[in-house]
């Protein structure tokens, strides 16, 4: 973009964001939201990346001989985790290659959202049900190895079961993110974005 354009683009936006109610106030919640995110994602990603760490200095270092069905069972488990921090990076990747304008930031932040909405809403699909499903069988290839018994005990299912409520939970926590929090975010952008584009 070219001196000239840039700032006959920059004055369109003054004068349009200047008009427009409460744009401070909407900007300040796309920024405030963004952050959270942005900490959310790496805190989950984070969370993951030492569990991955954990489960590999375990079978692979500190145990002195690791059966093959507890080695290919973390294999298993390591699997999502390494997908989920894959995903939990690249929401926070853009293709916008400037911020110069206003639009340029509007529409980088709801490529975001609309990416953060997608992955949360099919989360429980893609993240919670694999990691749910691998957890069980790493705990179940650990409690084996440690005790040579082929039937879990009875507290190891009701760990599995307290699993299952804690990755109810997370879903419905999700589900009401998207509603309370980047849904109305991304509405709020888009309308934004609309009128910057009429001007």
């Amino acid at each position: 973009m070219e001196l000239d354009d840039l700032k006959i683009e920059w004055k369109k936006e003054v004068n349009m964001t200047a008009t427009m109610t409460n744009f401070s106030h909407i900007q300040n919640e796309v920024n405030t939201l963004d952050r959270k995110s942005k900490y959310a994602w790496l805190r989950e990603g984070g969370g993951a990346v030492v569990a991955i760490i954990i489960a590999i200095i375990y079978v692979w270092f500190l145990r002195e001989d690791s059966s093959l069905f507890l080695q290919v069972s973390t294999a298993i488990f390591i699997a999502p985790l390494a997908y989920a921090v894959h995903r939990f990076y690249n929401s926070q990747k853009t293709q916008t290659v400037d911020d110069w304008t206003v639009l340029a930031r509007i529409k980088s932040q709801i490529e975001k959202r609309r990416k953060e909405i997608n992955m949360l809403s099919t989360l429980t699909t893609w993240h919670l049900i694999p990691v749910y499903l691998a957890s069980v069988l790493f705990s179940y290839a650990i409690y084996s190895e440690m005790t040579g018994n082929t039937m879990p005990s009875n507290e190891l299912m009701a760990w599995w079961g307290g699993f299952i409520v804690y990755f109810i939970f997370l879903r419905w926590l999700n589900h009401r993110a998207v509603a309370k929090d980047y849904q109305p975010a991304l509405d709020k952008l888009e309308a934004i974005e609309t009128a910057l584009e009429r001007e």
